[in-house]
C-alpha cells in the first residue's frame, strides 16, 4: 500500500465529552449530599437609643478660629490673642471641650504649636485640624 493513497482513516480530534459529562455530573451530586444545609438562629437584639450622646458633644464642641494675629471663638463671643487665650476659657476647663481648629495654610507652623500649648493648659487633648 502506497502511503500517498486516498484510503485513509481520518481521526477526530473531539473528545468523548460524554463521560466527562457523567463524571462531572456525579461530582456535583456527591458534592451537594456531603454538604451540610445549616441554617444559623440569630437573637434578635434592640438596642436602646441614646438621647445624651450627640447633644452632649455638640454642646461640648467649640469651632476655634486661627488668624495671624488673633483666635476667635465665635460660640463664646471670644476675641483674644494668642497669649490671652487661656485665660479666656478658664471657666470651659473643666467640661474638657473639643476644639475644632480651623486656620488658613499660609499661617506658620509655629502659630499653631502655640496654640496646642495653649489649649493643653486648658486640659483638652482632642483637637480636630481643617484648614480653608
Amino acid at each position: 500500500m502506497s502511503p500517498f493513497s486516498s484510503y485513509r482513516k481520518e481521526e477526530s480530534g473531539d473528545l468523548p465529552l460524554a463521560s466527562f459529562l457523567d463524571i462531572i455530573f456525579i461530582l456535583l451530586i456527591f458534592v451537594l449530599v456531603s454538604t451540610q444545609m445549616v441554617s444559623e438562629y440569630v437573637l434578635p437584639v434592640e438596642l436602646p437609643e441614646s438621647s445624651t450622646g450627640d447633644a452632649q458633644k455638640k454642646e461640648n464642641t467649640l469651632n476655634l478660629y486661627l488668624e495671624a494675629d488673633r483666635v476667635r471663638i465665635p460660640s463664646l463671643n471670644i476675641e483674644t490673642s494668642l497669649q490671652d487665650l487661656r485665660g479666656s476659657l478658664q471657666d470651659r476647663c473643666g467640661s474638657q471641650p473639643i476644639f475644632k481648629v480651623r486656620a488658613p495654610a499660609e499661617l506658620p507652623l509655629q502659630r499653631f504649636v502655640s496654640l496646642t500649648d495653649s489649649l493643653r493648659g486648658c486640659g483638652s487633648m482632642q483637637l480636630v485640624v481643617s484648614g480653608k
